[in-house]
């Protein structure tokens, strides 16, 4: 189990299902922003890549630099871009979140937003430096307010992935899971 530092009380560990699931719905969702913004929205958070970054802190043995690569090329089959673009930026990010991983749990979710930010402004650099690098064309000042806006989303995302976590087993009030 693991302590939540926002509530002080224990987690249940997570259930792969439910990790899978999560990934399904941000995958669903990230589709369904893309279609309705279509190109115009580079300034959109990608919300499979922050669900993607919590599970690589949460569950690194389940979620790693292989899952990373794997979803980044599912992006980039979606956008029609470059292929291996958002992987790259995906394995980046999935990297340095997996090296500051004993470093970020001992922070609340909203002391976490400043490191998730640099996280992704160093993605966002990867990302958008390839793009350009093959395609010379500018994404716009657009993308460059990507990185602020998912970090804002982050204490959300978090929040949501670890509902299912909270609960306890058994309701028991001679032994709560509250500390």
């Amino acid at each position: 189990m693991m302590i939540s530092r926002d509530q002080g009380r224990l987690l249940l560990p997570v259930r792969p299902g439910f990790v899978i699931l999560s990934i399904t719905i941000a995958t669903v969702l990230q589709i369904a922003l893309m279609l309705i913004f279509g190109r115009d929205g580079t300034w959109l958070p990608n919300f499979l890549l922050l669900v993607l970054l919590h599970w690589v802190l949460a569950a690194p043995r389940w979620i790693n630099l292989g899952w990373a690569f794997f979803l980044g090329l599912c992006l980039d089959m979606l956008h029609y871009g470059l292929l291996g673009q958002h992987a790259l930026a995906f394995v980046c990010m999935a990297a340095l979140v997996l090296t500051l991983q004993r470093r970020l749990p001992h922070f609340t979710t909203l002391e976490q937003v400043p490191q998730i930010w640099g996280i992704l402004f160093v993605g966002q650099i990867v990302l958008t430096s390839a793009g350009v690098l093959s395609t010379w064309t500018w994404p716009g000042w657009g993308a460059a307010l990507k990185p602020f806006i998912e970090a804002v989303c982050w204490p959300t995302v978090v929040w949501l992935l670890q509902m299912p976590q909270r609960r306890a087993h058994d309701k028991d009030v001679h032994r709560p899971l509250a500390m």
